[in-house]
């Protein structure tokens, strides 16, 4: 779990960076813009993780269902507070689409990354103990 956090507010942080360094060239006086949909991701990413990390520890059948769960609550929290901070701020259209699609995309990167990781690792323990419990011998 301390990876997926750290790997998302590093992803988040990284595309806010990647869209202020673009905005500062085409458009210095909207880059601020950037910096608006940064923390919009890491609240959206935030909420995903608190869901993931209630729910407890599982099975790894269980895993798929609460990634796509976790995703579906992530995309909706993006757009909703993505819509809120536009009406609210005001910040120039396309530097603030770009941050916030920049880091949403960077964020499903890591998440992917990670989930995928933790699956296989568990996956692959979990179908090496039960072939040695299936070869051994009755004694």
């Amino acid at each position: 779990m301390r990876s997926l956090s750290i790997g998302t507010i590093a992803a988040a942080v990284l595309a806010g960076l990647v869209a202020w360094l673009c905005a500062s060239a085409l458009r210095p006086d909207a880059a601020w813009a950037a910096w608006v949909g940064v923390p919009i991701v890491l609240i959206a990413a935030a909420l995903s993780l608190a869901f993931v990390a209630l729910q407890g520890s599982q099975t790894v059948i269980v895993w798929p269902s609460k990634w796509l769960a976790a995703s579906g609550i992530r995309s909706a929290a993006t757009l909703l507070f993505g819509v809120l901070g536009y009406i609210l701020l005001k910040p120039d259209a396309v530097t603030y689409a770009l941050a916030l699609l920049g880091g949403y995309i960077a964020v499903l990167i890591v998440e992917t990354t990670v989930f995928t990781a933790a699956l296989n690792r568990t996956w692959k323990a979990e179908t090496e103990s039960a072939q040695t419990t299936d070869t051994e011998e009755p004694s």
